[in-house]
């Protein structure tokens, strides 16, 4: 692995396993809530869109994924890239 790709991994793990979870808790509850957020704000626009806490790793991902097309070389989006697919393989109950 290049020291990018293991710097990116570790200092993810960490944010996610750290600050981030004292911040706002586990992903679980957190990702529950931003998902009762966005269906709601789906059902007052008329939208019947039910979001659940799996929707929002992937969604998030992707907003991501958005920020780079503009700057690819911006190392925090690809660090919240790392962060929100462990955020993601955590709510999801992926298993090795």
């Amino acid at each position: 692995m290049t020291d990018i790709k293991r710097r990116l991994a570790e200092h993810a793990a960490e944010i996610v396993d750290g600050a981030r979870r004292a911040s706002y808790g586990t992903p679980e509850d957190n990702f529950a809530k931003i998902a009762n957020f966005w269906t709601a704000y789906f059902a007052n626009t008329g939208r019947d869109v039910i979001v659940t806490a799996g929707d929002v790793s992937p969604m998030m991902r992707l907003m991501k994924e958005a920020r780079l097309c503009e700057t690819p070389d911006h190392y925090d989006s690809h660090l919240d890239l790392v962060g929100y697919t462990l955020t993601g393989a955590e709510v999801n109950g992926v298993k090795e």
